[in-house]
């Protein structure tokens, strides 16, 4: 039989300027660890997403990331693959029975284009997943945010989800289900934010996400959107104790570390570790630097995905 976790305290700890060790993020408490290894969590919890509707979730979408035949130089084209992929991610949403209006599709288009950065050396394909996963899973929030909360986390998802990796494969369900659930994320709980904060949140759960399956080669669509949603949801479990930089590392840490060693353990664990590591992120306010926080965050979701692992 299985046992309930005991009560997992995953801290990180940092070293302040002082040269003394403070307390950056509790991960695990409360949220982790009370739950078993298939069993619910009794706190307020997202409701885990419908799988993201990707094609070939383990298609590379290049030769090889960073490769220059892969990688947009008309800036046209890259504009008019961000349009692309918001619009197939505002079907996608209708596919599911969400009621999208012309405002709202237009609104996601316009935040998705505009998340394109010029400068970005990423693939037409890369951009337009992206977009489609932004678009798709802040869509499913549509019928309660309003068109200026869809374009922040549409931005913010694309944006995240554009990273940019040198030699490595990148698979179109890393991409597609990072931005989509940064998206969906980030819009959860959109009455204790701020447009600005949704942004940063996406943005920030979108690149820990995407980031960290690439690197470790994860390629489980649910996990990775998982990852990128817990960690949106838990910036704003409570109030906010940090500034817009150490939010979003929070966030992209959280995500990222979620994503350590998943193979053991399911997509709602995966959610928990990922939400247990943002929220305390953002609720320490700590002089320690921004990347202190990512690290603490990353830290001690990792730490939380472990610690379930090696539970019967």
């Amino acid at each position: 039989t299985r046992r309930p976790l005991a009560v997992l305290t995953v801290v990180a700890l940092l070293v302040g300027a002082a040269g003394a060790p403070v307390v950056a993020a509790d991960a695990a408490r409360d949220d982790a660890s009370t739950a078993d290894r298939n069993a619910t969590p009794s706190t307020e919890m997202p409701d885990r997403l419908p799988a993201a509707a990707v094609e070939r979730p383990t298609a590379p979408l290049a030769d090889r990331a960073g490769s220059q035949n892969a990688v947009a130089q008309d800036d046209d084209v890259r504009l008019e693959a961000a349009e692309r992929g918001a619009r197939e991610g505002a079907r996608l949403a209708q596919s599911q029975g969400v009621e999208v209006t012309q405002a709202q599709r237009a609104a996601a288009v316009e935040a998705a284009v505009a998340a394109v950065n010029q400068s970005q050396t990423v693939s037409v394909a890369q951009i337009q997943i992206a977009a489609r996963g932004g678009a798709h899973g802040a869509l499913l929030q549509s019928q309660d945010a309003n068109v200026t909360q869809i374009q922040s986390a549409v931005r913010g998802a694309t944006a995240g989800g554009l990273v940019q990796m040198q030699d490595v494969d990148i698979f179109q369900g890393q991409i597609q289900g990072a931005t989509y659930g940064a998206a969906h994320g980030s819009l959860a709980q959109m009455q204790r934010a701020n447009v600005t904060q949704i942004q940063v949140a996406a943005t920030g759960a979108a690149t820990g996400a995407a980031r960290s399956a690439i690197e470790r080669g994860v390629t489980d669509v649910g996990k990775i959107q998982e990852a990128a949603q817990g960690a949106a949801y838990g910036a704003f479990e409570r109030p906010p104790q940090v500034g817009l930089d150490k939010m979003q590392a929070a966030v992209r840490g959280a995500a990222g570390g979620a994503l350590a060693g998943v193979q053991q353990v399911n997509v709602k664990q995966v959610q928990v570790a990922a939400l247990g590591a943002a929220r305390g992120g953002v609720s320490q306010r700590q002089a320690v630097s921004v990347e202190q926080v990512q690290a603490a965050c990353r830290g001690a979701a990792a730490g939380t995905v472990t610690q379930i692992q090696t539970v019967d």
